[in-house]
């Protein structure tokens, strides 16, 4: 039984075809999606309509679940893109996502399996803290997750936990990942990657074309420089947010959305790679 398990796509149907590609001329027998199909790019309907014919299993991603509550009316700066790629997806998408279960638990070959996408984990104050939780809530071998982009797995209390990575944006150093999960007759764990440095500047060409890119310039700006530099900057840049939420608390969201970027091309930007501002 081998399974190709995939994670957070983020609307990049070019890593996704690779991505699905590579696995079947692999020979896998399910394939896996954790999560966080969409948002970030311009193609979510084309990466959710590949999810829906090719997952045997699908759950969803918190970029999926936050649509169950988002507040269409009072919409903050920082979360029109967003708003705007629930705006361009598809009825019969919107229907999907909210139908994906947050949670699977599966038998493959003789392990019991928990899917899970693995939001939340960032708030432990270990990732092992995080595993805790989980077995004290669910009864498995195997762990599957995903979320944070890092391919890792991870041995703990006689338990696997397995983060296949990404195959979306932002673009990790390593390029596209995902791994095949073999259950049968025994387990084995591989990563397979695609560098991407030689096709970045078509897909940075093609992203900064798009749609998403005009109607989304501020943010979209930060995700090009990841294409273009595969800097993670996640942490540098909430941790800017952080700082300029707390320093300038007397300011409206949009006047701290704008400083926030200022910030981060301060510190982190190179003069070619800056975040453009309104």
């Amino acid at each position: 039984m081998k399974v190709a398990v995939i994670s957070d796509i983020h609307s990049n149907l070019d890593g996704l075809k690779w991505a699905l590609s590579d696995a079947q001329g692999r020979g896998v027998d399910q394939i896996i999606f954790l999560g966080d199909y969409i948002t970030d790019g311009y193609q979510d309907n084309e990466v959710l309509d590949l999810v829906k014919a090719h997952g045997d299993i699908q759950i969803s991603g918190n970029r999926e679940r936050i649509f169950a509550t988002f507040d269409f009316d009072n919409i903050p700066v920082n979360m029109e893109p967003i708003a705007w790629t629930y705006a361009n997806l598809t009825q019969a998408n919107r229907n999907y996502i909210r139908t994906l279960p947050q949670v699977e638990e599966i038998k493959l070959g003789t392990y019991r399996v928990l899917i899970v996408h693995g939001d939340g984990f960032e708030h432990y104050s270990s990732i092992e803290k995080a595993f805790d939780d989980l077995m004290t809530s669910y009864d498995f071998d195997v762990c599957l997750f995903g979320h944070s982009h890092d391919a890792k797995n991870y041995y703990y209390r006689a338990k696997h936990f397995i983060n296949p990575g990404s195959v979306g944006i932002p673009i990790t150093q390593e390029g596209y990942q995902y791994k095949i999960v073999t259950f049968h007759p025994k387990l084995t764990i591989a990563t397979y990657n695609k560098q991407t440095h030689h096709n970045l500047s078509a897909v940075a060409e093609a992203y900064q074309q798009s749609r998403y890119y005009r109607d989304n310039p501020l943010w979209a700006s930060l995700i090009l420089r990841n294409i273009i530099t595969s800097e993670d900057f996640g942490p540098k840049f909430w941790k800017c947010f952080h700082e300029i939420t707390t320093s300038y608390d007397y300011l409206n969201l949009t006047d701290q959305w704008q400083l926030t970027f200022a910030l981060y091309n301060k510190r982190h930007s190179k003069l070619k790679y800056r975040c453009i501002s309104r």
